[in-house]
């Protein structure tokens, strides 16, 4: 059975320490990641201490996501929080066959002038800049780093006494991962009427459900990216 964070932190048997995973890519895991790696910024608040204390010798934080960096549905503004926490100081990115910043299709992107990709042109934008061979040490200590998997998704999870290994499928090959713990975070899940709704044109937001025109909007038009009204 896998250890989930619930489980976990409900009867403070977490062993938070070194390279903590995050299935997700999502505002929330991000907000996971920001916790777990800036411990620190929390004691004023009323985030339980004892939790703080746990994860305080977390040191790097990979999110394996299943799509790729076009597809990333976090907000620009999420991403940059996390990037830029004072204890951040190496921000990778896996799972590609080059460089985020190298590849055509981002090329395409920062030439475009359609208001609808201005937002995943600032996003990317941001994600290619990011990555670093090494920054200088943190003030809140040695610096931590942040790890984008993209095109990763868990085919079997297994766990000892004090680690959990993941074995992931990417792009056809089967990639091993050995974590001190995981954290599930998903998203939502499609209600049953979805498969009702037929001839969407993304543009305009007409589609047709039970042979009538409705109109959609937000993540019922293009899907669960950023907030609720994007």
């Amino acid at each position: 059975m896998t250890r989930s964070f619930a489980s976990r932190f409900s009867f403070f048997s977490i062993f938070f320490s070194g390279n903590v995973g995050i299935i997700g890519g999502g505002n929330v895991a991000l907000d996971v990641a920001r916790v777990l790696l800036e411990p620190a910024l929390l004691k004023p608040s009323d985030v339980s201490a004892k939790f703080l204390e746990l994860a305080k010798d977390v040191d790097k934080i990979s999110l394996f996501i299943r799509r790729g960096p076009f597809d990333l549905p976090c907000t620009t503004r999420e991403l940059r929080e996390l990037i830029h926490l004072p204890s951040v100081s190496n921000v990778i990115i896996n799972g590609l066959d080059k460089p985020l910043g190298e590849s055509e299709e981002y090329a395409k992107l920062m030439k475009s002038r359609k208001v609808q990709e201005r937002k995943t042109k600032r996003l990317l934008k941001l994600l290619a800049e990011s990555e670093t061979d090494k920054k200088s040490e943190s003030k809140f200590g040695k610096g931590k780093t942040v790890e984008f998997n993209f095109f990763h998704t868990p085919e079997n999870i297994s766990e000892s006494s004090d680690k959990i290994s993941v074995e992931f499928s990417h792009r056809g090959e089967t990639k091993r991962r050995e974590l001190s713990a995981l954290v599930e975070s998903l998203g939502y899940e499609k209600t049953p009427v979805s498969e009702f709704i037929t001839d969407v044109n993304l543009d305009s937001g007409k589609a047709f459900a039970f042979d009538r025109p409705i109109y959609m909007s937000g993540w019922a038009l293009g899907g669960a990216k950023g907030v609720v009204g994007d």
